[in-house]
Order: C-alpha cells, then structure tokens, then sequence
C-alpha cells in the first residue's frame, strides 16, 4: 500500500517555486509601490483660515445683495 501511495504523489523539484519571491525583492517592490511622500509646505489645493474667512464673508454677502 505504502508504495502506491507514494508513486501516486508528484515529486517536487528543487529550488524556489516559479512566482515566489525573497524578502529583499518583496521589500523592494512595496516602496516602489508606496506613494510619494509630500514635500514641505501646504499641501496643493487647501487653503489657509483668512482664505477661508475671505470667502465665507464673500459668500454671504453675495447671498445678502441679491434682489427677490
């Protein structure tokens, strides 16, 4: 019994499996994956609080000058 059960099994072959990677290969791929850290400074877009007065007190009065 014992014989059949082990010709029935496929042998493995040396080495690595195809696909499978190394530490240093899976490390290298996930900072190439990683997104840009940012630069220094206020991110492109966000605004500063007086930006955001500026245009809140635009806002209002725009809203308060129209005629009904």
């Amino acid at each position: 019994k014992k014989a059949l059960e082990d010709t029935e099994m496929p042998k493995r072959k040396p080495g690595r499996p195809k696909g499978s990677k190394n530490k240093k290969t899976l490390e290298r791929e996930a900072l190439l994956a990683a997104p840009p850290k940012r630069g220094r400074g206020r991110p492109k877009g966000s605004k500063n609080k007086s930006t955001l007065e500026r245009e809140k007190r635009e806002a209002q009065e725009k809203k308060s000058s129209k005629p009904l």
